[in-house]
C-alpha cells in the first residue's frame, strides 16, 4: 500500500523539475500512517510530513526554524494547515501560489480561511472548469 498521496506524488514531480533548475525544494505534507517517517530526504528532495491534529503549529515551528530560508510558496489543493504557511509567506513578503485541484476550492464561501488562500499571488488550475470557477470569483 503506498505511503504518499496523490498530492505528494505531484509535488514530487514539480520538485524534481525545480532541483533541475538548480533549486532547493521542502515539501510539507499530511502524515497520514503512523509507521509513515515524519522527515526524509528522496532524490534531492527535503520531504516533511506533518503530523495530525496540530500541522498548523507544526508548520508554524518549522517555518520559523529549519525552513526559515524559503523564497517561494507552492501549495497544492486548500488543506487547513496551509493556511499558516500563506499567512507565514505574506507576513514576510513572499510569492504563494496555489494549486486548485477540486472544484469545492474555488472560494464558493467566504469564510476566513478562503480569505486567506484567496490572498495568493499566483493560482493554478487543473481543469478548464476550475479555471472558469476561478475567473468568476
Amino acid at each position: 500500500m503506498p505511503v504518499k498521496s496523490g498530492a505528494e506524488f505531484h509535488a514530487e514531480n514539480h520538485a524534481k523539475q525545480l532541483i533541475k533548475l538548480g533549486n532547493r525544494v521542502s515539501i510539507f505534507a499530511k502524515k497520514r500512517l503512523f509507521a509513515t517517517q515524519a522527515r526524509e530526504n528522496i532524490d534531492g528532495i527535503d520531504l516533511v510530513r506533518l503530523h495530525g491534529g496540530f500541522r498548523w503549529l507544526e508548520i508554524l515551528v518549522r517555518l520559523l526554524t529549519t525552513h526559515l530560508n524559503i523564497d517561494a510558496f507552492y501549495i497544492i489543493g486548500t488543506p487547513s494547515f496551509a493556511v499558516w504557511a500563506v499567512k507565514f509567506a505574506k507576513f514576510f513578503k513572499k510569492p504563494v501560489t496555489l494549486a486548485l485541484t477540486i472544484n469545492e476550492e474555488i472560494f464558493s464561501n467566504d469564510n476566513w480561511r478562503n480569505r486567506v488562500f484567496k490572498s495568493c499571488d499566483h493560482f493554478v488550475a487543473i481543469s478548464h472548469e476550475i479555471e472558469r470557477g476561478l475567473i468568476s470569483q
